[in-house]
């Protein structure tokens, strides 16, 4: 299973995301070099990652055809933490990214109060964001937002996370969804010659 960078799928023209002009227009906001080569080095997006796949033909009372991922993306968190692990769903796409910080430097109370912007999504725990610092005392630091029951619990609205993006991203790891071979035997998972997905076979 893979681990780390070996999740993310490298750009295959590696670019310059103008983030220098943004910190420019925005002089209250710093990102660490780390962050700028992440945004620029990797295919930000839903489904951008080296997972495995398996495909089913019209699923449910459906005519379509559907691929669903066997595998999770979760980062376990340190022991003293107040959540145990967080699950990746998707980081923002680099134009998404750009359109909603500037939305956020005007809307987004993480930023006012903790100079923290969004930059993913979270499956785990539920209705959460994955945010990077970037006022000069917490520049590059990840955190995650909390959900109204994690706040409640917690007292608290949001949760550091780990140092930096290398950090985070190095501790990761590809992982079996729960249950899914309770629902999906391996038995019945096959391949067909040059796929890279798996398919379910009818017993």
């Amino acid at each position: 299973m893979s681990t780390g960078f070996q999740i993310l799928k490298p750009r295959v023209d590696p670019r310059d995301l103008d983030l220098a002009k943004f910190m420019k227009e925005n002089e209250n906001i710093f990102f660490p070099q780390d962050f700028i080569e992440f945004v620029n080095s990797f295919e930000l997006g839903h489904d951008e990652y080296y997972i495995s796949h398996f495909y089913l033909e019209k699923v449910w009372s459906t005519k379509h055809d559907f691929m669903f991922s066997l595998c999770d993306i979760e980062r376990h968190l340190t022991p003293n933490n107040k959540i145990e692990k967080v699950v990746i769903d998707y980081f923002f796409t680099t134009e998404y990214m750009l359109d909603r910080w500037k939305d956020s430097i005007q809307n987004e109370q993480l930023f006012f109060d903790k100079s923290l912007l969004p930059f993913g999504i979270l499956f785990e725990p539920t209705h959460t964001r994955l945010f990077v610092g970037v006022g000069e005392e917490n520049s590059g630091e990840i955190w995650i937002d909390l959900n109204q029951e994690d706040r409640y619990k917690h007292g608290d609205d949001s949760l550091f996370v780990a140092s930096d993006i290398k950090n985070f991203i190095a501790e990761c790891k590809q992982v079996f969804k729960d249950g899914i071979f309770q629902e999906y035997p391996t038995h019945l998972l096959y391949k067909n010659w040059g796929e890279d997905f798996w398919r379910i076979r009818e017993e």
